[in-house]
């Protein structure tokens, strides 16, 4: 049997270019910002009680969730030029 070779192709792009093109591709209307915010605040606040069910012992040891934002979160970036995360995790 042939073996199979694997190529990885590495690039550079600019960050804040980048995340403006996926943003602004996702998100046209601009207010949109708010529901995702919203949204991500309920996700973390559910993983956060389901933990203090199941994982009491691990929930003060999770640091996973800081440094973790998905496109909803830079989505705050359509009407902000600076956002500032205040957190209790």
């Amino acid at each position: 049997m042939a073996e199979i070779q694997e190529e990885t192709f590495a690039f550079q792009a600019e960050i804040a270019q980048l995340m403006s093109l996926i943003i602004n591709t996702f998100y046209s209307n601009k207010e949109i910002f708010l529901r995702e915010l919203i949204s991500n605040s309920s996700d973390a606040l559910d993983k956060i009680r389901y933990q203090a069910l199941t994982e009491p012992a691990e929930l003060d040891s999770d640091i996973s969730m800081i440094g973790q934002f998905g496109v909803g979160f830079y989505s705050a970036f359509l009407v902000a030029d600076r956002v500032v995360v205040n957190s209790k995790h």
